[in-house]
């Protein structure tokens, strides 16, 4: 129901982490700036899985910088506690909010670790702060999370996009909220998942089931929205000219012709025109559905095409589209092509996703790098065998936290 509730109202929160927020904002509001973090420290100390809870939730309005490695610290000794359930929940949420980078490390351990017991009142209790931890990396915004975050959504993927609350979405959301354009091909791919429809939700309401599919995909384009590049333009022009899933195509029409109205990229105005002549040439369907999906493509180029040229009058009208093209084309940016490579749509691990970064390094610095790459696939591989919560897991995620940090220092 709680779910269902955030979709009727377009909330972005689930489960215990929207309690974890609403509790972590009343708990620091009207306690005012903490200056000295003494006492706070004694109660870090306390077997109490309560006093530690507020301690934490203290630490959000602590001017000093200490009050960072204080949250670092309790992230660091995550699944090394039977206490570290919820208190560990509340470091996360603490550290998104203070967007305090000494805690990206510990975050994206915490992320790559997936669930595990711990005992919280004397039960043991199943626990998985991935979720909390993507949104927090998104709110920190700093760029080293960029490829476990991708590595994470890859594994949803791979995995068939599991039952339950899971991290894809929040994934995606960290990574539009960071922005690098890297990212843009593992949101698209996640979008053309079509196993999502079909295994994701098979216990559920046909009507239920729709509406979270639907909100999912909301939150994937919301993502796509933050990243300005070239590469994040492609891949909506992209998605109205072939919408990835029949049932949703209308909802992927209108969402990538909203983006790209607001985001006004000159450098689509061609490939737009041409589109809106493809579209107005294509024979009339007695299908509902294909003249819906139809009279929306030509909706979203024209509307798309207004807002970035400013010219509000031309509507549908090719002829004009053309000749205000013409006459404007000396001026306007080199434009992108739907001929342009395509966005890879395979299923490989995350390391083999195309990267942004110019190749300039020397034969052996790539040999290096190749390497470190096969490793850290590897480890991956591993790592999705690996027991949830088990020591081992932490272990290879750590592991692969460290070969990260060495491919970007070799880079």
């Amino acid at each position: 129901m709680r779910r269902l509730k955030s979709i009727a109202l377009g909330v972005i929160s689930v489960g215990l982490l929207s309690c974890r927020l609403a509790v972590g904002q009343s708990a620091a509001t009207g306690a005012g700036v903490v200056e000295d973090l003494g006492e706070v420290k004694a109660q870090l100390k306390s077997p109490d899985a309560n006093v530690r809870w507020n301690a934490v939730a203290t630490l959000e309005k602590a001017s000093s910088p200490e009050a960072g490695d204080l949250l670092v610290q309790e992230l660091d000794d995550y699944g090394m506690s039977s206490l570290h359930g919820i208190v560990a929940g509340e470091a996360i949420v603490v550290a998104g909010k203070r967007k305090e980078t000494k805690a990206v490390e510990p975050l994206i351990k915490i992320l790559l670790a997936g669930s595990r017991t711990v005992r919280i009142n004397g039960r043991k209790t199943m626990v998985d702060n991935s979720q909390t931890a993507a949104q927090a990396l998104g709110e920190i915004g700093d760029d080293r999370a960029t490829d476990p975050l991708i590595a994470a959504l890859q594994a949803e993927i791979t995995e068939g996009m599991r039952a339950g609350f899971t991290n894809d979405w929040c994934c995606a959301q960290a990574l539009g909220k960071i922005g690098n354009p890297k990212s843009v091909d593992i949101i698209v791919l996640a979008l053309r998942a079509t196993s999502k429809t079909v295994t994701r939700y098979t216990n559920r309401p046909p009507l239920v089931a729709t509406g979270y599919v639907v909100q999912e995909r909301r939150y994937y384009y919301s993502a796509l929205q933050n990243i300005h590049a070239p590469e994040c333009t492609l891949a909506l022009l992209k998605m109205i000219a072939d919408p990835p899933l029949a049932n949703y195509g209308t909802l992927d029409v209108e969402s990538a012709g909203f983006i790209l109205k607001t985001q006004k990229d000159r450098p689509a105005i061609k490939q737009l025109i041409d589109l809106l002549t493809k579209f107005e040439s294509e024979p009339v369907s007695k299908d509902d559905g294909d003249q819906l999906r139809l009279k929306l493509q030509k909706e979203a180029c024209a509307e798309a095409l207004a807002n970035i040229t400013g010219q509000s009058t031309f509507d549908i009208d090719i002829a004009a589209w053309k000749q205000w093209y013409a006459a404007n084309t000396a001026n306007l940016p080199p434009q992108l092509s739907l001929d342009s490579p395509p966005l890879s749509m395979h299923a490989g691990t995350p390391s083999t996703l195309p990267s942004t970064r110019p190749a300039q390094l020397s034969a052996e610095a790539q040999a290096a790098a190749k390497q470190i790459r096969e490793q850290i696939e590897q480890l991956e591989k591993q790592l999705s065998d690996a027991a949830p919560g088990s020591p081992e897991r932490m272990q290879l995620a750590q592991q692969i936290l460290d070969l990260r940090k060495k491919l970007d220092s070799s880079n």
